[in-house]
Parts: structure tokens; sequence; C-alpha cells
């Protein structure tokens, strides 16, 4: 079913980009750099649950908070950048395989004295959050995974990507960081995105990323390397909200398929947006990550 906003035109409230009093806000916020290498933000109400955000490819953490903002009276926002993005540009190779980044991320928690999280992720950082329901259920209560996969099924598949995803990486270390986002920004996925009011914003803090350690993020994390995961969907015990845009046909598609897999899964399309749907429906989308989080969607 696809979800309909009641306010279609595009407003302060579902654009994604932090207005004024966000930015002040974001200036005031201090991450920390953990023993697990990665960076991090941590603010809200400590005595709360506590939520995990995991970004996209090329983003970071401070993409979540306009999200994490309205969210923290409710909740404890721990903000992560994740391998080669953000301030987490010293972390180890080994560590931005999605094993290593899943158990850093588990040693990062640790450090906080967080023993349980909610996991909250966007794309390749819901595809971390895949790997983290599949191998680390304990840690976890509720998760929501917007426009995410859990990768190929088959060898010849995950070959086909890998080549691919070598070959960005290599473009990307070609042309640059400006010359690959105008490459990059132009993929049909994206195609809802550019329509944005904000997406000039988004697409210059792209830029503040480092080629190389993007590169290698693309090499050992991209959809090519990381594991197939279908096979323990079935064994998820947790809630589980999907969450993709009606434009987006490629990931509504794969997530309808997901949601039969996963005993306790509700998969909601949000309408007039495709794959970013946290910036491109931003107050949309916080509801329904509250309502979820709170009393399980069943309002």
């Amino acid at each position: 079913m696809v979800e309909t906003n009641k306010n279609s035109n595009a407003s302060a409230a579902e654009s994604g980009i932090p207005d004024t009093n966000h930015t002040q806000s974001i200036q005031h916020l201090k991450n920390q750099i953990t023993p697990s290498g990665l960076s991090c933000f941590l603010f809200g109400n400590r005595q709360k649950p506590v939520i995990v955000f995991l970004h996209g490819f090329m983003g970071s953490a401070l993409d979540w908070f306009p999200v994490a903002q309205v969210l923290a009276n409710d909740f404890c926002c721990l903000l992560v950048d994740l391998p080669g993005h953000g301030h987490s540009c010293d972390v180890l190779r080994k560590d931005y395989s999605m094993p290593g980044c899943a158990a850093s991320l588990t040693r990062l928690l640790d450090e906080l004295h967080i023993n349980k999280t909610h996991i909250v992720g966007y794309s390749m950082g819901g595809r971390i959050g895949f790997y983290l329901a599949v191998h680390f259920p304990d840690r976890f209560n509720k998760i929501v995974l917007e426009s995410a996969s859990p990768g190929l099924q088959s060898e010849h598949e995950r070959k086909g990507r890998r080549q691919r995803d070598e070959a960005l990486a290599d473009r990307l270390l070609a042309e640059g960081m400006e010359a690959f986002l105008e490459f990059w920004y132009k993929l049909p996925l994206f195609d809802s995105l550019k329509s944005h009011p904000g997406f000039e914003k988004l697409k210059s803090r792209r830029t503040a990323n480092s080629p190389e350690k993007l590169a290698m993020s693309l090499q050992e994390m991209g959809t090519g390397s990381m594991p197939n995961l279908w096979p323990g969907l079935q064994n998820i015990t947790n809630p589980v909200l999907l969450l993709t845009g009606e434009q987006d046909k490629k990931f509504r598609r794969l997530n309808t398929l997901v949601q039969s897999e996963i005993p306790n899964c509700q998969h909601k399309v949000v309408a007039l947006c495709g794959h970013n749907v946290h910036f491109e429906k931003a107050k949309t989308y916080t509801e329904f990550i509250q309502n979820f989080l709170t009393d399980g969607g069943t309002k």
C-alpha cells in the first residue's frame, strides 16, 4: 500500500535540509571518536530507548540530524559515521568489510555501554542493518530499513556486481569527487531526488568526502562484496519495518519479496518520492519511525 501525504507540496517540514535553527544545533554538537575507530554523535534523552542511525554511501552521520532532532525527546539518538565516511577515516581496511563494520558497531555499543538499541538504516546503512539483524539479533530491538537489500543470491550476480563496484571505485579515483558526483546523481535511482529543493546543498556536502576512502568502501562493502543474507531472513524475529519510495520501482519490488521472508515485517511505500525517502519526505518518514518504534505501527 502506498502511503499518501496529506500535503503533496514541498515544504520546510519535508525538505530534509536543516533550517537555520537546525544548522546552529549541528554546530553545537560534538562528535566523539571511540576506540572502535568510529566517529559518532550521541544526543537526546539517555534514559530513553536508543536508536542507532546508519547512513548511505557518500553520506555521514549528520544526514540524519533533521530526523533525529525530532525524535530526541523520546529517544537517545546515536548517529554513526560508517567506515570511510565523515570522521571515520582512520578505520582499518578489514573493518570496511560488512563483517568488520558490524563488529565495529557492536564494539561501539559496548564502549558506550548500550546493551540494546533500535536500528534505522538507509541504503548501504540498511544493508548493514540486515547483516546486524541476521548475525546479532540479541543486540537490537526494532529495525527500520529504508531502500535496502539483503544482498545478491548467486555467486554469478555477486561477481558481476563486484566488477561494477571496482569500476566505480576506479572512476572515483581517476575523476575525483565533483565529477563522480555529477555521474552518480544522473543514475535513474536518484531522478526524484534531483527535483528536490535541497538537492544542490546535499550534493555539495558530499564533496567533503575522500575519494580514496569511498573507493575502499565500494571495494570492501559494496553490494557485490556483501554476503548473501537471504537465507537468514526467516530467522529474524525482531519487528522490522521496510520503507521504500513509490517512485523507486526496483526497491519496491525487492522489499515486497523481503517482507514475505521475515516473520514479523511490515513494508510501507511512501508516496511522491524515490530512493532517499528520509531526505525527500522527512516529516512523513519521521512519523513512520516514531509510530513503529512506540506502538508497532498499528495505528
